[in-house]
């Protein structure tokens, strides 16, 4: 389309062509007329060329004005239609001046900034802006250079939560850089939750799968709890752990680990163990044993009635807190923490449900083997005990078998009082020792079982050189070695004669 001052030169010029022409041709042809005629001619020639002129000047001026309006009209269509777009498009726009500041927005950007069009204008859309990661500020200047960033997040005054945004610039004009700056800005705010959603969730899976590992090979409480809270620091995303140890029996709390606690945090902890309170209020002894199994609490700089509530400035933002209550009694405790409120969501509940139900597990496990060793010790020690009281009595002792009625075992008495060495007596039976005469007599004694120590009376019995003795024999029913068996003590009687 040509410019306003070219077409009106060339009508301006080809009007004053048309006039000199005309009027050179129609002075000669005047001329050449007889004088009274020539000067009707001049007459006629130029209302004849006022009207043809005025004829074309007419279509002319309606020809332009016709254009005009339907350009305008046009002009009008497509500011509608692009005020109609950036109404309700999805994408926030801004008009920025060479200094950065707002001069125009649509409503989207206006909800992205946390604020009104009015407000906004004038303001440095910088002061808006804020980076998703470690830099200290927001480069306006480097985002308009390269026309794109990511990684940026939005907020406004208040406690609006920020947008994460992804940013597109483009200059208002390419030949006037003082023309300023287009910005589209698209909210990634919900890709932006999915995705640290799914990173939460990675890193939780990934610590109770580390722990439950270590719970089934665990061989110590302690160590098993140091470690669960090392691993949900390092694996869980978390920025701290603490397991504390309750005795219900109203002994004195323990910390048993920390990991990744600030000096307050653990001023805080040691304050409650004192109190006997190692989870926060509303996670009381009573509620471990039953009434709940996880303490959550998402927003611990309002929860003021929270003792954990006192460290939130060193970044405590939320805690889940689990227990295990140990068949001795004692109550395990192990809290988490987090810097994000709000961070423990079903998901989480649902993770850490299964780590305590792996850590419950262990710590049941140790507990059972502890009290097995400690049986076992006890068990050995009494078997020593009753060995050496066997070894070492005064009077002869001997076990036999119930059935098979061998000896099993026999002391170093029974040695010297019957003549045969322990591999010569593990050989023999009872009535190896017992005078011919009373095999029969015992044989039925023997018929008659008992569950109780007994006074059999008094036997006759003959030693390895065939010396018979008269004898008072006591017994007690034992278990030895898996198998029925009975522990006999003999007592040598002065033979009376008749």
């Amino acid at each position: 389309m040509r410019a306003p001052h070219q077409k009106a030169l060339r009508v301006a010029v080809t009007y004053g062509s048309v006039a000199v022409v005309w009027i050179l041709v129609t002075g000669w042809l005047a001329a050449a007329l007889p004088g009274p005629l020539s000067h009707e001619v001049e007459y006629l020639k130029g209302l004849f060329f006022v009207l043809v002129t005025s004829v074309a000047l007419y279509f002319i001026i309606l020809s332009w004005s016709s254009r005009t309006i339907a350009e305008a009209d046009r002009a009008i269509e497509a500011r509608r239609r692009l005020a109609s777009v950036l109404e309700t498009v999805p994408v926030g726009v801004l008009l920025l001046d060479a200094e950065g500041r707002i001069g125009l927005l649509n409503p989207t950007a206006a909800d992205m900034l946390g604020i009104t069009a009015e407000q906004a204008e004038g303001s440095y859309f910088a002061d808006f802006c804020r980076p998703d990661g470690p830099a200290e500020e927001f480069d306006l200047d480097a985002l308009l250079a390269n026309g794109a960033a990511s990684g940026l997040e939005l907020g406004g005054s208040g406690e609006r939560t920020p947008r994460a945004v992804v940013v597109r610039s483009a200059p208002a004009d390419s030949g006037d850089p003082s023309a300023g700056w287009v910005v589209a800005l698209a909210d990634v705010t919900q890709e932006h939750l999915e995705h640290d959603r799914f990173r939460r969730l990675m890193n939780g899976y990934r610590f109770v799968a580390e722990a439950s590992a270590l719970a089934n090979r665990a061989h110590d409480q302690e160590q098993l709890l140091r470690e669960v809270c090392d691993l949900a620091v390092r694996y869980g995303g978390y920025i701290g752990a603490l397991a504390v140890s309750l005795d219900p029996t109203g002994g004195p709390g323990r910390i048993i680990a920390m990991a990744k606690l600030g000096q307050e945090t653990q001023a805080v902890a040691r304050r409650l163990v004192e109190m006997r309170s190692p989870v926060p209020e509303g996670f009381s002894l009573s509620a471990v044993l039953g009434e709940k199994e996880i303490s959550i609490r998402n927003n611990l700089a309002q929860d003021l009635a929270n003792p954990w509530s006192v460290a939130s400035s060193e970044g405590l933002a939320a805690s889940a807190t689990f227990a295990s209550i140990r068949s001795s009694g004692e109550v395990v405790s192990v809290t988490l923490f987090s810097d994000i409120p709000g961070y423990f969501d079903q998901d989480q509940l649902s993770m850490l449900t299964a780590l305590r139900s792996a850590v419950g597990f262990a710590l049941e496990k140790l507990s059972l083997d502890s009290r097995r060793l400690v049986a076992e010790d006890a068990l050995e020690l009494s078997e020593r005990n009753y060995r050496a009281l066997f070894e070492s009595n005064p009077m002869p002792m001997w076990i036999y078998d119930r059935e098979t009625l061998r000896f099993v075992a026999v002391n170093r008495r029974a040695c010297a009082k019957y003549g045969y060495t322990p591999e010569q007596f593990s050989g023999m039976t009872l009535l190896d020792v017992r005078s011919a005469q009373e095999v029969t007599a015992l044989q039925n004694h023997l018929t008659h079982r008992t569950a109780t120590a007994t006074d059999v009376g008094f036997w006759t019995h003959r030693d390895a050189e065939g010396r018979e003795f008269p004898v008072h024999v006591l017994t007690q029913p034992i278990e030895w070695q898996g198998r029925e068996s009975v522990v006999v003590m003999v007592e040598e009687v002065a033979r009376v004669d008749g």
